[in-house]
């Protein structure tokens, strides 16, 4: 795990969001000089913005993809089978 993430988990929820919403404004007024046509202060900051937007957006949803992986107690799976000649047209 990186340092960042690591920074990332021990934030607390509303943290994080508010680092999103900060992160966004950012990314907003770069976006915003490239339209108008400026070199912004350091152009590969977009990408790394965008990124931290990112991981911290997975952060925030593993704990739903750990309750979603789990399939509940005596659940079928359900296997897709192929008929032979099936949707053929003759």
């Amino acid at each position: 795990m990186s340092k960042k993430t690591k920074a990332i988990r021990a934030m607390g929820k509303q943290q994080m969001l508010d680092r999103i919403t900060e992160l966004r404004k950012q990314l907003l007024k770069f976006n915003s000089q490239i339209a108008v046509g400026t070199i912004p202060e350091s152009p590969g900051k977009v990408k790394q913005i965008k990124k931290e937007i990112a991981r911290i957006l997975t952060i925030m949803n593993e704990p739903l993809k750990e309750k979603a992986s789990v399939a509940p107690k005596g659940a079928a799976v359900k296997e897709k089978t192929k008929h032979a000649g099936a949707g053929k047209a003759k």
